[in-house]
């Protein structure tokens, strides 16, 4: 049995704010004021944006996290290997980071800002989906990583 893709949305809301590790009545309350969508099941994207979504208010007061978060939402997608946001603090614009180069052209001169490094807070999200996913289908996840018979004794599957 394969390791169910996160296209299909495959968790629950409970299993979302576990794997997230967010409050699941803050959880509620962002999803009643329309910073996150409701569903009835849920993939690895909306994992990453209720902790994403949690990483921005505890570094910002409510309001600016609110509208740094609905300027940016639809631009975070699947992290990867990097991910920060520059915020403006005096006019609340908000940039997502991706790379030094991205970084050194946006970055303002003689402004205030913060560079919020979200892409920790996704690792460790992914990492947790990850190992949900093994525990779920753990005769999959051991095939998928152990040598073939008669090979060189390294693996040749993703992971």
């Amino acid at each position: 049995m394969a390791v169910p893709s996160d296209t299909k949305e495959n968790f629950s809301r409970a299993r979302l704010c576990l794997l997230a590790q967010v409050e699941r009545g803050k959880h509620k309350r962002w999803l009643d004021v329309g910073l996150l969508r409701e569903k009835q099941r849920y993939g690895l994207a909306d994992v990453l944006r209720a902790a994403l979504l949690d990483e921005l208010n505890r570094a910002l007061r409510p309001q600016a996290a609110r509208s740094v978060w609905l300027a940016v939402r639809d631009e975070i997608g699947i992290p990867g290997a990097r991910l920060e946001l520059l915020v403006d603090l005096a006019t609340l614009r908000a940039e997502l980071i991706r790379s030094d180069d991205e970084l050194l052209a946006l970055l303002p001169r003689g402004e205030q800002v913060m560079v919020l490094d979200l892409g920790a807070r996704a690792r460790e999200v992914n990492g947790r989906v990850r190992e949900h996913l093994a525990a779920l289908a753990p005769d999959a996840h051991a095939a998928s990583a152990a040598p073939s018979e008669g090979g060189s004794g390294t693996a040749t599957g993703t992971e």
